[in-house]
């Protein structure tokens, strides 16, 4: 369904230990992976609202359990903190694919603590029992679900016309080593559009707006092809943004240098007419002496 570790199969093992009766840790395991294999069976757009029903009904079967053991200084904690997460994440995710997006921002906000928490690589590994072993999760192993989590959570937030919490979950976004370019534009381009409707024309939104730019021309072929087939924001968004701002605060002392940086990339990204106009207007940019 979507890159994302399989707990229980794709963990590392790390040595066996006595075979005893499930505890609650691995009570919620099990349930947890039944609810991956509840996913991993379908397709997205064949997920229904019983496939929905049946992973709340999972998660509720060890949901206190989970809590408990949140409340804990221990290894178990760390492992709750982690599977709770991942639950909420999970449930959230097919929530919001069934169209519910105020129950998918529910489970996601429910989630915030704990994905905060697990963004230090100080949280890792996280060890836990299964099937009379012993399992470990590393960071690495979680790093795309982290970025899935806080695309997905800003992208919701934008929806649902929450625009400061979407900039904080895109930054955090950017902010992420192992975020790929095509995911920091599009973290880039939700952040332009929540500041738009927010109304913050300061400078810092120019820069953002070059950097929006900057990123487009680092997109390989099929990732500028996909903008435009899926309709997402193009690196217009970018320059009508800095215009918007520029033409606010035509006084600017680095009004020139950004025009003339955006029609550079503009110009590379085959936007030939809003290049030229871009050129045109570093000209005419006249600091104040």
């Amino acid at each position: 369904m979507r890159s994302f570790v399989c707990l229980a199969l794709a963990a590392t093992l790390i040595a066996p230990v006595w075979a005893a009766p499930a505890t609650p840790l691995e009570e919620a395991v099990k349930a947890y992976n039944r609810l991956r294999d509840l996913e991993d069976d379908t397709q997205p757009s064949e997920m229904s609202e019983n496939d929905l029903a049946g992973m709340k009904a999972e998660y509720s079967s060890v949901q206190a359990s989970l809590d408990r053991l949140c409340q804990n200084k221990d290894e178990n904690a760390r492992a709750a903190r982690y599977f709770r997460a991942s639950f909420l994440h999970e449930i959230g995710y097919v929530a919001r694919q069934l169209k519910h997006s105020k129950e998918a921002y529910d489970f996601w906000s429910q989630a915030a603590a704990d994905m905060v928490y697990l963004s230090d690589p100080k949280s890792f590994p996280v060890s836990y029992p299964f099937e009379g072993k012993s399992r470990q999760v590393k960071a690495e192993d979680f790093a795309s679900t982290l970025i899935e989590y806080y695309s997905g959570m800003g992208s919701l937030c934008g929806e649902l016309k929450r625009y400061e919490e979407s900039i904080t979950w895109l930054t955090r976004v950017q902010e992420q080593p192992t975020s790929s370019t095509w995911v920091r534009y599009l973290a880039a381009s939700g952040i332009l559009t929540a500041r738009r409707e927010l109304r913050e024309m300061d400078e810092s939104l120019a820069q953002r707006s070059l950097d929006q730019m900057l990123l487009a021309t680092k997109l390989r072929p099929e990732e500028l092809q996909l903008i435009l087939v899926d309709k997402y924001p193009t690196a217009q968004l970018g320059y009508s943004t800095l215009k918007w701002v520029l033409e606010l605060h035509p006084d600017w002392d680095r009004g020139r240098n950004y025009y003339s940086q955006a029609a550079s990339a503009l110009s590379r990204l085959g936007y030939s007419s809003a290049a030229e106009e871009a050129q045109k207007l570093s000209l005419k940019v006249r600091p104040k002496p």
